[in-house]
């Protein structure tokens, strides 16, 4: 494993940079902050808790946002929020922007960083799996509205991203499984399929948390995403790939008014049901189908929609129209990416509703132990 890439799109490149160390990773924000008049942390409440000492140490006197915890942050209120306070206490352009968390922290902080005063810059610390192996890079900002997830946002790259994998030490199992979801994904668009090999094979060391290992899941991730980034900036094409299990997901998340579920969850039984359905249409072998469902259930991963919603009463029709909201539909009609194998992809295709709702409820029914009427 290297512990350095670079990300070169059309916006412009930066590094992701991997640090063994606390202590090396804050010189070299200490050198980019040089370059500013002043710097600001945005982090989260729990991330305070656990991290403010930590910078204290390192960063002294540099100034701190404190945002809600979990996608509540992911707001037009707490955006303008968090801009009157910035301009309070005069922050300027020449300033660097911090996102210090986890994906909602990041999406925020880069889209705060994208549009105040008609933007300024920013760097990415991930202190979770999740951001460490997908969100971080790529440089997707958003918020969410009532309607649906993200569907306010940027495409505003960070000036690079520092990551340390000992943060991932203070991480809850539930966070790590968050990211885990998504590794999985990226391991099955992975062109390949040594990435898909490697995470069958350490199922023990995986489960164990060992940190040779999560950073290695990092790095093979951040490679996969960075070679799709780089061709397809603003997903017009390929990018689209990655977005495998999310149009589900975001459903469930906003049906659930992203309560009582985490993004991996919801992203874990989202990419379950995206193998699911591509078996279904027979676009997917049986035997790839079962590989990606054992592997999610050998991770102790959400794959059945009881995983997340113990009472199952999310109706197949609600979730189709929800789906609706995606931001990969054109005229009204839900496009959805299929799987045709291990590193093999469909870009997104245009889906019957009925067909969709109907195939909804076949996986339900398949997975389910509580009866539920629809």
């Amino acid at each position: 494993m290297k512990d350095k890439i670079m990300i070169k799109t059309s916006s412009g490149s930066y590094p992701v940079v991997w640090f063994g160390e606390m202590a090396p990773l804050a010189k070299s924000v200490e050198s980019m902050m040089q370059n500013y008049h002043r710097s600001v942390f945005f982090l989260s409440y729990s991330i305070e808790k656990i991290y403010g000492k930590v910078l204290d140490h390192f960063f002294p006197g540099v100034k701190r946002l404190i945002l809600p915890d979990g996608e509540k942050a992911k707001s037009l209120r707490i955006t303008e929020e968090i801009a009157v306070k910035l301009t309070k206490d005069g922050i300027h352009r020449n300033t660097l922007f911090i996102a210090f968390g986890g994906g909602v922290t990041g999406d925020f902080t880069g889209f705060m960083a994208s549009i105040y005063m008609r933007s300024v810059d920013f760097i990415q610390i991930p202190t979770t799996l999740l951001a460490m192996v997908d969100s971080s890079v790529g440089g997707k900002t958003g918020v969410n509205l009532k309607t649906g997830k993200n569907l306010i946002g940027s495409f505003y790259p960070p000036r690079a991203v520092l990551i340390f994998p000992g943060f991932l030490r203070t991480l809850p199992d539930r966070e790590i499984n968050g990211g885990l979801a998504e590794v999985v994904k990226t391991a099955v668009i992975s062109p390949s399929k040594d990435f898909f090999s490697y995470l069958e094979k350490n199922i023990s060391g995986i489960l164990r948390r060992d940190p040779a290992i999560l950073s290695e899941l990092s790095y093979k991730s951040i490679m996969v995403k960075a070679s799709i980034v780089q061709k397809d900036e603003k997903e017009q094409n390929i990018r689209a790939f990655l977005n495998l299990g999310h149009t589900l997901g975001h459903a469930i998340e906003s049906l659930l008014d992203y309560k009582g579920v985490i993004h991996g969850e919801a992203v874990s039984v989202g990419l379950h049901f995206a193998a699911y359905y591509s078996k279904e249409k027979d676009y997917l072998d049986d035997h790839t189908y079962l590989r990606i469902r054992d592997l999610l259930i050998s991770l102790k991963l959400p794959y059945k929609m009881e995983d997340i919603h113990k009472e199952n009463k999310l109706k197949s029709k609600d979730l189709a129209v929800n789906m609706q909201k995606d931001k990969k539909v054109t005229k009204s009609r839900i496009r959805f990416v299929f799987i045709s194998g291990i590193g093999r992809l469909l870009l997104p295709q245009e889906v019957n509703e009925n067909e969709l709702v109907q195939t909804l409820k076949k996986f339900k029914k398949a997975y389910q132990t509580v009866i539920v009427q629809e």
